[in-house]
């Protein structure tokens, strides 16, 4: 069954400045298909699975019924966005629908005008623009957005799409999450599901109507962005920027597993910028290279890229800093993710780039000089790359950085 959860997630300002571009919500609703039971007429929606009725076993439907009731009221979401001045969401209840979509494939466009003809047919409350809508799907829904496809490149999107209502029509947020099995590395699939939720139902309460007025996103420094996503596409937003590749228990939020999401009040005082933090204990630190501003073309500007140039090689200067006192000096590795466990395994940045450190030794307040090099043949290219400090095998963290080879 489908089963369609309705959150309100306004911010207490309503559109932040212009100079923000940002659309942000705070009232969230979810959408479940097979409607019996006196919980037809409620407001999340969760369409019947092949399991059996009520989105499957009873204990998914209740799962994504008290998460959604309680994760835009918890810590966590404090923690999350606020910062940005997001207060606490208002659930709009739960709906069951007719299930429609086992054993289907779908796509964005069929969500779409799913959303639009339940809102006329009142089978599902008119929107505001604070409204989103979180839907749920049975694990027998194959659902494809863009290029991408549910359980293979995606385990939830949001977006935005144009509703009618009388006397004209509201735009409105919604999020897609699939049933996926095994995706990532998630203990069980109930983790998998409320972990995905809580990156998109982040995400839309921060950047509502990504296609039409693109809000919080971390548009110049794109380096951030997860290399399993491409790089480079400036376009992430805030759990984006803390996602990890297989990586999908992050944090337990009074036992749901929830993702991390970028925090700028964090990143203002030094400290991680994903939060919440998941050892609070942790003391954050690193080496930061001052970048310049670069416009990439098209009016993307971003300090994530080092230009070098084939032939030459360029330096730059990494602040070293910590929080708070360590409890002895860390080391600098350079290098691409290899995905090994030991943090100071890093590959080759890539197009026989070199990079050298003055030193590797440091501490909070140090200065070291980073010089990368590019042969007279490199190709012209992005590498996207690291700079980690490792204080022991467990204790580390990664500053992404892209050499652009021109």
């Amino acid at each position: 069954m489908l089963q369609a959860v309705f959150t309100h997630l306004s911010s207490n300002s309503g559109l932040l400045e212009a100079a923000e571009r940002s659309r942000r919500i705070e009232n969230i609703k979810a959408v479940n298909p097979n409607g019996s039971g006196p919980d037809a007429v409620r407001n999340r929606v969760c369409f019947a699975d092949v399991a059996g009725p009520n989105c499957g076993r009873q204990t998914i439907r209740g799962l994504v019924r008290s998460f959604d009731h309680f994760i835009v009221t918890s810590d966590w979401w404090h923690q999350a966005v606020g910062w940005a001045s997001i207060a606490d969401g208002v659930n709009g209840g739960d709906v069951d629908m007719p299930d429609t979509v086992s054993n289907t494939s779908i796509t964005d466009g069929d969500i779409q005008t799913f959303l639009a003809a339940k809102v006329t047919s009142g089978a599902l409350p008119a929107p505001d623009s604070q409204t989103l809508y979180v839907l749920y799907y049975p694990s027998t829904t194959s659902i494809s957005s863009g290029s991408g496809s549910s359980c293979v490149s995606f385990g939830g999107y949001h977006s935005s799409t144009q509703v009618p209502l009388e006397g004209g029509v509201q735009q409105v947020a919604y999020a897609v999450l699939p049933r996926c099995d095994d995706y990532g590395d998630a203990p069980d699939n109930y983790a998998e599901l409320t972990y995905s939720a809580s990156h998109e139902i982040i995400e839309a309460a921060t950047d509502a109507w990504p296609g039409v007025q693109p809000a919080y996103l971390l548009g110049d420094y794109d380096a951030w962005e997860p290399s399993a996503y491409g790089g480079g596409g400036g376009y992430i937003e805030i759990a984006d920027a803390c996602w990890v590749p297989n990586q999908v228990g992050q944090y337990d939020e009074t036992g749901y597993n929830v993702c991390q999401a970028w925090s700028n009040g964090a990143a203002a005082a030094s400290r991680d910028p994903c939060q919440p933090q998941l050892d609070p204990t942790e003391k954050y630190f690193g080496a930061a290279p001052r970048t310049q501003l670069l416009d990439l073309g098209g009016g993307h500007m971003s300090y994530g890229y080092l230009v070098v140039p084939a032939g030459k090689s360029v330096e730059v200067i990494l602040d070293v800093f910590s929080e708070a006192a360590l409890a002895h000096d860390f080391l600098l590795y350079v290098g691409k993710d290899t995905g090994a466990a030991d943090p100071s395994n890093v590959g080759p940045i890539g197009d026989s780039i070199t990079a050298n450190l003055s030193r590797q030794q440091v501490h909070n307040g140090n200065g070291v000089i980073m010089t990368l090099s590019a042969p007279t043949d490199a190709v012209p290219g992005k590498f996207q790359f690291q700079i980690r400090s490792v204080l022991d095998s467990a204790t580390w963290h990664a500053w992404p950085l892209y050499a652009w080879v021109k």
